[in-house]
């Protein structure tokens, strides 16, 4: 039953990251620049494995009208608000050690992408 609930976990947090899409535009061409990002932030960079003890990451970036995209190979994200700038990340039973975490932020004009690394013990 553990592992059809991590199965589902993953499978909505698949399409929550992939099956979402920002569709307007709302902020004139004029008045965007190039995506820059200024910090991303974790509340803990030091979790426990498992999924009991998250973490937030925040991504703090200029350039109007910009999408977010986060990717990490184990574990699970998920979106903690509209812009999805900020996520819950969850590990997993199997990730032990250090977990790189990646933001992509784009825009019409382009995009930058930058990583952050939380720690992941074993009880």
């Amino acid at each position: 039953m553990k592992n059809i609930s991590y199965l589902l976990l993953l499978i909505l947090g698949v399409f929550i990251m992939f099956g979402c899409e920002k569709e307007t535009n709302d902020t004139p061409v004029d008045e965007m620049t190039i995506p820059e990002i200024v910090s991303i932030t974790a509340t803990k960079d030091v979790v426990m494995f498992g999924g009991k003890d998250p973490t937030t990451i925040n991504c703090e970036a200029n350039g109007g009208d910009l999408t977010y995209t986060w990717y990490v190979d184990l574990g699970d994200l998920i979106p903690m608000n509209e812009d999805r700038s900020s996520v819950q990340y969850t590990a997993s039973d199997c990730c032990i050690g250090d977990k790189l975490i990646t933001c992509t932020v784009e825009n019409e004009l382009g995009s930058v992408t930058d990583t952050i690394s939380i720690y992941i013990l074993y009880e």
